[in-house]
């Protein structure tokens, strides 16, 4: 596993550097750079034995690639340049097709950033989709945990795990739904813990509860962004601006670069334009690029400043836009 998150790290660098000048208008560069390496990382050689790509089937059409085991076809994958969004029901639908057409039960549909795993005889429509992730985005933790399912050697076993995964993850949303359910364990863990290290200490069990509390909605609202990005709404923070947040990872950070996508373009600043970043009471001014707005680069000395930020945690940005004025909040 040390290997898959390796290769996951230096997938997200190359992601970082490259998706607008490369990954987003050529899906060969996709398949090369990115979805071969880390096949072949999760055991998937790349000889006809593992690997075939362009399978014709009975009606003419193929997907991109086939993984076979024991020479049977047991995935199927479809893949797409970085800028196609491969959560599109017309998108989504052709990795059906042909995985309906090679009776194989699972597919994956990727575009080197979204990955998502598909069920093809799952009787309910919604629940076709086992999981999706932006190895980007998401924690590299959740990444090797997900991607490992698709490891060559233990593919028989795939929808046995994808049970277990749904499995624990009801269980987890149906134990947030109830946050009192952690206060008093956590509560009690707390007051030995005291007992040992500062017995001098005098608290009230109230106010251990309400601090146990506090974190735990920390916790939870980590684990909300950390799950769910896309469900961050836009919040205004001038009524003379406009403003909009997106989620981004500090290890893109610690690789001297921050990288935003276009999809709110009319908020970003002209080429070479300074720009504020805050954290923490502290702060740094840089430029964007002059070939493209949406990167920042030469960051890394100020977030080594920062060894509290670790690098899986997730930052969330609020780029204001105010009377020409540009400024990026980390919070």
């Amino acid at each position: 596993m040390y290997d898959l998150k390796a290769k996951i790290e230096e997938i997200r660098e190359l992601i970082s550097i490259y998706k607008e000048s490369c990954f987003n208008k050529n899906e060969q560069a996709v398949c090369d750079d990115i979805i071969k390496p880390l096949l072949n990382t999760l055991g998937w050689k790349s000889n006809p034995d593992y690997i075939v790509p362009k399978e014709c089937s009975d009606d003419g059409k193929y997907p991109d690639y086939t993984l076979k085991k024991n020479k049977k076809a047991v995935l199927i994958l479809e893949a797409k340049k970085m800028s196609t969004n491969v959560t599109e029901d017309k998108v989504i639908s052709q990795i059906a097709q042909y995985c309906y057409n090679q009776s194989t039960s699972f597919g994956i549909m990727t575009n080197g950033e979204t990955w998502l795993l598909f069920e093809t005889f799952q009787r309910v429509k919604t629940d076709r989709i086992v999981w999706s992730i932006n190895i980007l985005t998401d924690s590299i933790e959740k990444s090797m945990n997900l991607l490992g399912t698709l490891n060559y050697e233990n593919i028989e076993s795939l929808e046995l795990r994808t049970k277990m995964n749904k499995t624990l993850d009801q269980l987890w949303q149906n134990l947030k739904s109830d946050k009192g359910l952690f206060i008093k364990p956590i509560s009690d863990l707390l007051k030995s813990h005291i007992k040992i290290s500062n017995p001098d200490l005098t608290y009230q069990d109230e106010e251990i509860e309400n601090f146990a509390s506090s974190k735990i909605d920390e916790l939870f609202s980590k684990d909300n962004y950390s799950i769910k990005p896309s469900n961050i709404q836009t919040r205004s923070l001038s009524s003379s601006g406009k403003s909009f947040e997106i989620i981004i990872t500090p290890s893109m950070i610690t690789h001297n670069c921050i990288y935003f996508s276009k999809k709110e373009l009319d908020s970003f600043p002209s080429p070479g334009t300074e720009i504020t970043i805050y954290f923490n009471n502290d702060h740094v001014t840089a430029k964007t690029t002059l070939k493209n707005p949406t990167h920042i680069y030469k960051l890394s000395k100020f977030w080594l400043k920062h060894p509290d930020v670790r690098p899986d945690d997730k930052i969330r940005l609020t780029i204001i836009k105010k009377f020409e004025e540009y400024r990026i909040d980390v919070i």
